[in-house]
């Protein structure tokens, strides 16, 4: 196989988050930057999955931990942990960017669509798509769409 033909069956670009206990696989074509934890300045009567709202490039954004939007536990780390910043998708948003904490240092994954298998043993949560093995390692695919949804019902009053 030449190598073009092995680069055009790695057609995916993804980010490997690492979250408590699993990854994000989160498209690249949405991440726009990745920085390292800092002090968050938490919203009175915040839910619990808002871990505070960041000043970032003259605008403040909101940083989720995905975990606990999606009915899990809390998690934050602290140290070690990375900010990722992403792009809105839903033309109707109210935010341009938001951002999920990271367990660590998130890498960068090339794949094809083959390699996009569901894993039947484990049920998909609130706010992802699919679950999925990575390289041996649990990960899931994130509803994109469900996440800026709760955070736009955040933004419109509500909890």
């Amino acid at each position: 196989m030449t190598e073009d033909a092995a680069q055009g069956q790695r057609d995916l670009s993804a980010l490997l988050v690492p979250l408590a206990g699993e990854l994000l696989v989160v498209p690249s074509a949405v991440v726009v930057e990745i920085i390292r934890r800092r002090e968050l300045e938490r919203p009175a009567q915040a839910p619990e999955w808002l871990l505070g709202m960041l000043h970032w490039h003259e605008s403040t954004i909101p940083v989720l931990c995905f975990e606990a939007l999606n009915g899990g536990p809390l998690s934050d780390t602290g140290h070690g942990g990375r900010i990722v910043i992403l792009g809105v998708l839903g033309e109707h948003a109210v935010l341009r960017h938001y951002a999920i904490l990271a367990q660590g240092v998130p890498h960068l994954l090339l794949m094809t669509a083959a390699d996009l298998q569901p894993d039947p043993a484990r049920s998909a949560g609130a706010v992802e798509r699919m679950k999925l093995r990575v390289h041996g390692q649990d990960a899931a695919i994130p509803d994109l769409d469900a996440v800026e949804a709760a955070l736009a019902h955040l933004s419109s009053g509500g909890r």
